[in-house]
């Protein structure tokens, strides 16, 4: 029998919530003005999605749900559950941020997608899991206030950075709603991951070639990963890395990527060791990121790279190895070439190849 992926599961299961309620909608929006708040022009929830994609027809669901739980009373109070099976069922990530930054409400798909659970993600505050490029602006400034700077943003599909309990970061895309409520502004905001898109941009992308400092490069994202390593001990050594041509954002993501893998990939250990260095064979400068974790069959190897690919289960790893694909993808732009060594329960040595500064 034919399984639908559990994205287009969800896809599906909300089209058929969202036709289904489609009249109910349409007499609230006459009866009580849910789509068109006073800043947000909000359309019929079904044109929404045709025009604008999922992420703005889960907005104005999760929108209208929001606004039923401040105004509940008579009739408006008994669609509750009915938006809150919505709610659930929307593809995307759903959370509700306060003036303060904190988070007050969440649906399933936010606890899958930045692996917390419920009870973790309400009344943290958003800054742990979208670390930059949100909480600002819910903040005033002298020439607006809060409300009409998170107005600016309503209609705009805003791409930041999202982290994962685990420390692991993807790209996403918000689209954020005000609505008053008797506490203040509450935003409610639809978080989409965008990783494949990234993925598909990286051909597209021009190369800003210069010389890049992969020690320093290596410094960074070791001290960003090691804060988040949740009080593990991981003896890591870094040997000398040489300059090399690149692009130095996209060269970061490499190391970001491979180090966030070796750092995961480890967590079984009692003792945790990562090595990182460069060594230069057959004239061409190799750069490596080598760990003692869980390691794999090298009979996969053919698919390590593959978009989706995956080498464990995911009840034993979380991720969709899109991270692997894209480190390939980046080393191949730069014309160097990218490839594994491992063994069950031995651990694994990532090598990829860089040009030397010209």
């Amino acid at each position: 029998m034919y399984t639908l992926p559990l994205a287009l599961s969800a896809v599906h299961r909300f089209k058929r919530l969202l036709w289904a309620t489609t009249a109910a909608a349409a007499a609230l929006t006459m009866a009580a003005g849910l789509w068109g708040f006073d800043r947000v022009a909000l359309a019929d929830p079904v044109v929404a999605m045709a025009n604008r994609g999922f992420v703005v027809a889960s907005l104005v669901i999760l929108t209208a749900f929001i606004h039923l739980l401040i105004n509940k009373s008579g009739h408006l109070a008994a669609m509750e559950g009915r938006y809150r099976g919505l709610l659930q069922a929307a593809p995307d990530a759903m959370l509700v941020v306060n003036q303060g930054g904190e988070i007050v409400l969440v649906n399933v798909q936010a606890e899958t997608q930045f692996e917390y659970r419920r009870d973790e993600l309400l009344g943290q505050q958003v800054t742990s899991i979208i670390p930059e490029g949100f909480a600002e602006r819910l903040i005033a400034d002298d020439l607006r206030s809060a409300e009409d700077a998170i107005s600016q943003q309503i209609g705009t599909g805003i791409e930041l950075t999202g982290r994962r309990k685990d420390g692991g970061e993807f790209p996403i895309e918000l689209m954020l709603s005000p609505l008053d409520s008797a506490d203040g502004i509450l935003v409610t905001t639809a978080v989409r991951n965008i990783t494949v898109l990234a993925f598909s941009r990286l051909g597209r992308q021009p190369l800003s070639r210069q010389k890049v400092r992969t020690a320093a490069i290596v410094e960074h994202v070791l001290r960003n990963v090691q804060q988040r390593a949740d009080r593990r001990f991981v003896g890591v050594s870094v040997g000398d890395l040489p300059d090399v041509c690149g692009d130095p954002s996209l060269l970061k993501q490499v190391f970001v990527n491979l180090i966030d893998n070796a750092f995961k990939y480890t967590r079984t250990r009692a003792e945790a060791d990562i090595e990182i260095g460069s060594r230069r064979t057959n004239g061409e400068q190799v750069l490596f990121v080598r760990d003692n974790g869980v390691g794999f069959d090298m009979q996969y190897a053919g698919k390590l790279f593959g978009v989706f690919e995956r080498m464990h289960r995911v009840d034993d790893f979380e991720g969709t190895g899109v991270g692997r694909a894209i480190v390939k993808r980046i080393v191949e732009r730069h014309g160097g070439r990218v490839w594994a060594e491992a063994a069950v329960d031995r651990g694994a040595t990532f090598y990829f190849t860089l040009e030397a500064p010209r």
